[in-house]
């Protein structure tokens, strides 16, 4: 995963191996982005614990 931030990650930035921190959907809406189906732009809040 690239760092956009540490709170909040592009769906171009995530994918199937960052499940733990953006849960399914997101991991999911990650690798539909990349495979290049048609997303809407937007956002994943993560659950990264301090």
């Amino acid at each position: 995963m690239a760092k956009s931030s540490l709170y909040v990650v592009q769906f171009k930035d995530v994918g199937k191996e960052d499940v733990a921190l953006v849960g399914g959907k997101g991991a999911n809406l990650g690798e539909m982005t990349r495979a290049g189906f048609p997303v809407p732009p937007g956002f994943i809040v993560t659950a990264k614990k301090d």
